[in-house]
């Protein structure tokens, strides 16, 4: 544990306004983003099964209810072309999603929970994943029919769900907390699904800097053609993020600077913002006296990665530094959650 004296003194440091404090902290953009209200939304990725031009698109977003039992067991599935990933309103466990067969009229949605969620755990067993196929009959903007664990295939049992335009209208009646919001988004953010991230992150990035940070990286990082504009309103989003005190913010921000986001690059104006992030995720993580939690390192790895995906020329030694510190987190905590005997 940090001695208290430090920890004020990254707090003062760290969380000071970010316009005044000019000596001690590297400036907000003085450049307006040139179109960000004009940024087009990216295109989803081009992973579907090719279907006829009179074929619909498979769903975007599904309120889904196992057992037709809504008022107890309730997700949201999200999915990017064919893939997807799901939570549901009872705990955090994630689970994998891949649209099998789409007409229009029929699906088969299948659904790998990772070895260790609780249904693998107890139905798989042996660290093995547990799959479940889940066929269902589209009328209008509901679905229904019938799901079968691949372990109990003698056993089927009927699911639905509906159809919808948006994860959750700011908030309202939404099956999930904000908490789980943004570690679905993350989720979808660490599978590359990127602008499925974004459509979960636009509920909350006006009342949650972090969550507007890593919608601005999910923007930029987006399937499709880059544009200005786009790229504009990326930074746009970061430095608004940054600008609200999250570490987030200034580590999506000083990536942008590095790898030239909406923005000319400044690789030292970068490596200011990527030090002054982790000072703010560092006193964060002080004041909670715990680790930050294993998604929330793997976020941070992945927002340190350069921009091409591929630990670009582009990294600087602070980017560095902060994936190594990352992922020796991310692999403490992982230990700590699943101890191997």
């Amino acid at each position: 544990m940090r001695p208290s004296m430090v920890v004020l003194a990254l707090v003062a440091l760290c969380l000071a306004p970010l316009v005044s404090a000019q000596n001690s902290a590297p400036a907000l953009a003085k450049q307006t983003p040139k179109s960000a209200d004009s940024a087009g939304e990216p295109q989803s990725a081009s992973t579907t099964p090719q279907r006829s031009a009179t074929t619909p698109e498979p769903p975007e977003m599904l309120w889904e209810c196992d057992q037709n039992n809504c008022a107890q067991l309730q997700g949201i599935w999200v999915f990017q072309g064919s893939h997807g990933q799901a939570m549901w309103n009872v705990g955090s466990e994630p689970a994998t999603l891949t649209i099998k067969q789409f007409d229009g009229t029929h699906i088969v949605i299948d659904r790998v929970d990772p070895p260790d969620a609780v249904a693998s755990r107890n139905l798989a067993g042996n660290g093995a994943s547990l799959r479940v196929e889940y066929t269902g009959t589209i009328s209008g903007s509901h679905i229904d029919g019938t799901a079968v664990w691949d372990k109990v295939p003698g056993k089927p049992y009927p699911w639905s769900a509906t159809i919808v335009k948006e994860v959750c209208k700011n908030g309202t009646s939404c099956p999930l907390t904000a908490d789980q919001r943004m570690q679905l988004g993350l989720n979808l953010f660490n599978s590359h699904l990127h602008v499925a991230a974004l459509d979960v992150f636009a509920v909350d990035e006006d009342t949650n800097p972090d969550v507007k940070g890593f919608a601005a990286f999910s923007l930029a990082k987006g399937s499709g053609p880059a544009s200005s504009a786009r790229d504009d309103h990326a930074f746009q989003l970061a430095n608004e993020s940054a600008a609200a005190g999250s570490g987030v913010g200034m580590v999506v921000l000083g990536r942008f600077y590095e790898d030239g986001v909406g923005t000319p690059v400044n690789a030292a104006l970068g490596a200011q913002w990527l030090e002054r992030g982790q000072a703010v995720l560092d006193v964060r993580e002080a004041q909670a006296q715990q680790p930050q939690t294993l998604l929330q390192w793997l976020g941070q790895a992945l927002l340190a990665a350069s921009m091409d995906g591929g630990g670009g020329s582009s990294d600087s030694d602070t980017t560095r530094n902060m994936q190594q510190k990352a992922a020796q987190r991310a692999w403490e905590q992982t230990n700590q959650a699943h101890p191997h005997n």
